[in-house]
């Protein structure tokens, strides 16, 4: 092999790592940056719902930060292995339209006869999925993305003496 081969291979393989490099910071880079622009147009208002036993239902709001497009909100409650559930917890309304720059409300309901374990904390998932209008047509792809929040629900038991008060 003389010297010339030997120096195209040495300027070949500096190319091909300064590519990967190249390619390695621009998918690091479009990883992290992505997130930063996407958004929910249906939000909740808390990432946590406590229900205390003995109260009927607990309510979440939902608003709609979308100031031109209204959104249907799809909603249900999973348990801790990610499967969707129809007892002893459910979500009322499953399904609603939110208007833009609005607020709705969404009831979680305890189903009578239904008992949770008393010793130890339980786990649901409230999730609220974002349905966009349908697209006007149009001669371009787009991708489309929806949007879910994920809350968790940890129903409390009420001790007997913390729940006496005294007037």
């Amino acid at each position: 092999m003389n010297s010339n081969t030997k120096s195209s291979n040495t300027k070949m393989m500096k190319a091909k790592n300064q590519m990967r490099h190249l390619a390695a910071n621009l998918l690091a880079a479009l990883t992290l940056g992505l997130p930063l622009l996407a958004h929910a147009a249906i939000v909740p208002d808390r990432t946590r719902v406590i229900y205390n036993e003995g109260e009927p239902s607990v309510s979440v709001t939902i608003s709609n930060k979308n100031p031109k497009l209204p959104f249907i909100a799809q909603s249900w409650i999973e348990d801790e292995k990610s499967v969707k559930i129809t007892s002893p917890f459910m979500v009322l309304p499953p399904i609603q339209r939110v208007e833009p720059n609005d607020s709705n409300v969404l009831r979680v309901v305890k189903l009578p006869g239904d008992t949770l374990p008393k010793d130890r904390e339980s786990v649901f998932y409230l999730n609220i999925r974002e349905i966009p209008p349908k697209a006007m047509q149009s001669t371009r792809c787009r991708l489309r993305c929806n949007p879910s929040s994920n809350c968790s629900i940890a129903p409390r038991v009420c001790k007997p003496s913390a729940a006496k008060t005294s007037v």
